[in-house]
């Protein structure tokens, strides 16, 4: 099945039973923002890229990874943070908790 970044953002934390609303700019609303110095296991990243406000969102998987639904590659896959378009269309990163989003 296919889904786009936000649609898979929010199937995952379904599956932990937390509703997260549609769109990255809407998630993006959502939590704290912590540091990248300070991320944990998923917590969510924003990324501006065809407008200004976050149009991109992924989970942080450990490592220096995230797991997301890629545009380009039309598949959900893991990417470095430091790789070159990552960091330069990222905005913030944010950490949820359940008095967040219910």
């Amino acid at each position: 099945m296919r889904t786009d970044c936000s649609g898979f953002t929010q199937q995952v934390y379904k599956q932990f039973g937390v509703n997260l609303p549609r769109s990255a700019a809407e998630q993006s609303q959502l939590g704290v923002r912590v540091s990248m110095d300070d991320l944990e296991v998923g917590d969510l990243l924003f990324y501006r890229t065809y407008k200004s406000d976050p149009s991109h969102v992924a989970i942080y998987a450990g490592n220096g990874q995230i797991i997301h639904a890629s545009f380009v590659a039309q598949k959900v896959q893991y990417d470095s943070i430091d790789k070159s378009y990552y960091k330069q269309h990222f905005l913030f990163s944010k950490r949820l908790t359940i008095k967040d989003v219910d």
